[in-house]
């Protein structure tokens, strides 16, 4: 398993267990977060969709699902802003930022940003030696007579041409 999906696998655990706290026990993490408890079906929904979004992750760390680091990594950075401004205009506690962090610096950062550069090195290998399938556009051009063969190759630019 890619240290990307280690750290999908570990953010979904994470997940499913706040998940299964809200559908069950939502005065235990509320109150433990000084919210107010609530007797509204609203927050168990809200632990139901969160275990589901929890199972997403550990399924899409099982497979391997670069696109779904890739979609998560980007998606991120709008929780920790929402909950800030939730937060500035009064309408919820400073502690849900914490929330917003644990989702933005998480032990998922580092293994998404690894998943994301291994993506665009084998992007370039397959380039480079035509198996990007028949119908691709573009080939590699690195300069060179023979296909790139060396990890110090992959990390190096690589000059895209249309095929003729």
């Amino acid at each position: 398993m890619s240290k990307a999906a280690v750290s999908a696998l570990v953010f979904g655990i994470y997940l499913v267990l706040l998940g299964v706290t809200l559908l069950i026990v939502p005065h235990l993490l509320l109150t433990l977060f000084a919210y107010p408890t609530t007797n509204e079906v609203w927050i168990r929904v809200l632990g139901l969709v969160v275990g589901i979004l929890g199972y997403y992750y550990i399924v899409a760390a099982r497979s391997e699902l670069t696109s779904f680091f890739e979609a998560s990594l980007r998606g991120r950075p709008a929780v920790i802003v929402c909950f800030s401004a939730l937060v500035v205009l009064g309408l919820a506690k400073p502690v849900l930022i914490l929330f917003g962090a644990i989702d933005l610096l998480g032990p998922s950062g580092r293994g998404w940003l690894c998943a994301l550069g291994r993506k665009v090195r084998d992007v370039r290998l397959a380039c480079s030696r035509g198996i990007a399938g028949s119908d691709a556009p573009f080939i590699a051009d690195t300069g060179k007579d023979s296909a790139m063969t060396s990890e110090s190759d992959l990390r190096a630019p690589v000059n895209l041409a249309h095929r003729s």
